[in-house]
């Protein structure tokens, strides 16, 4: 019960990041959180590639 009241709160707390502030945050939230779980830049897409060109060009190398 407690893990779900968890889960609850963080997607409360990302849909009011997503409502409060830029997409830009709520989207690099969602890529460092695909991005542990993954290991890799599949799950990137277009979010945030504008902020992320460069650091992505790092990693890749």
């Amino acid at each position: 019960m407690k893990n779900m009241m968890l889960y609850l709160l963080i997607v409360i707390m990302l849909i009011e990041l997503r409502a409060k502030m830029s997409l830009v945050f709520y989207d690099i939230g969602w890529l460092i959180l695909y991005y542990k779980r993954f290991s890799g830049f599949v799950f990137f897409g277009s979010w945030g590639q504008s902020l992320l060109n460069e650091e992505k060009e790092e990693y890749i190398l």
